[in-house]
């Protein structure tokens, strides 16, 4: 189901937001 896409999309964008986090403070 899309579902499941949008969570592995969700969980790569968490990644990203991680790894520039500190970037964007």
């Amino acid at each position: 189901p899309p579902v499941r896409k949008s969570q592995k999309l969700g969980d790569k964008v968490n990644a990203l937001q991680q790894l520039v986090s500190p970037f964007g403070k």
